[in-house]
C-alpha cells in the first residue's frame, strides 16, 4: 500500500512515521465567578424571574415589591419599574403643563401666538415621542435582564433603585 501525500504512515511498530504538528492551544476561560455571584444566581429561580418581569408591566410594579419580602432580586426589579413608571408620570405633567402654558395661554398672544404653538407641537410631539420611547426601550430592557436572571441596572435607574427603602 502507497502512503498519500501529506499522510502520516504507520511503520511495523504501530508508530507514526511523520506524527501531525501538534500546536498547544490553550482553554479560554471566562473569569471564576465571585461568591456573591453564586448566590445571586441560587436565589433566581424562575418563578422569581417572572415575577421580577412582570413587575415591569405599568401599574404592576407593586406586584414584586411586596408579594415577596425576602426575595431581593424581585424587590430590585420591581423598584426599578416604579421609578421608571414615576419618572413617565412625571415627565408627561411636565410636557402637559408646558402645553397648557404655550397651546392654551401664550398661543393667544398677537403675532407671536404661531410661534408658541409651533413650540408646543413640538415640546408635545417630538419630547414627548422620545419620553415615552425611552420608557419602552427601558421596561424591555429590564423585563429581558429579570428573566434571564440578572440583576442588572438599567442606566441612571439602578442607583436609586438600590437606595429606594422599599
Amino acid at each position: 500500500m502507497m502512503p498519500q501525500e501529506g499522510r502520516p504512515v504507520n511503520n511495523q511498530s504501530g508508530v507514526l512515521d511523520n506524527p501531525p504538528a501538534l500546536r498547544y492551544i490553550p482553554a479560554m476561560r471566562e473569569r471564576e465567578p465571585t461568591i456573591q455571584e453564586l448566590l445571586e444566581r441560587l436565589d433566581n429561580t424562575p418563578s422569581n424571574r417572572v415575577l421580577a418581569a412582570v413587575g415591569y408591566i405599568p401599574l404592576l410594579c407593586f406586584l414584586p415589591i411586596f408579594a415577596d419580602k425576602e426575595d431581593d432580586f424581585a424587590r430590585f426589579h420591581g423598584r426599578q419599574s416604579m421609578i421608571l413608571l414615576a419618572a413617565l408620570v412625571g415627565c408627561w405633567v411636565l410636557i402637559w403643563l408646558l402645553d397648557a402654558i404655550l397651546g392654551g395661554i401664550l398661543s393667544h398672544v398677537f403675532l407671536v401666538g404661531v410661534i408658541f404653538k409651533v413650540m408646543d407641537w413640538i415640546i408635545h410631539f417630538v419630547v414627548g415621542g422620545v419620553v415615552s420611547l425611552c420608557y419602552f426601550v427601558a421596561i424591555v430592557f429590564g423585563a429581558v435582564q429579570a428573566l434571564v436572571g440578572r440583576k442588572r441596572p438599567i442606566p441612571f435607574v439602578g442607583a436609586l433603585a438600590r437606595q429606594l427603602p422599599l
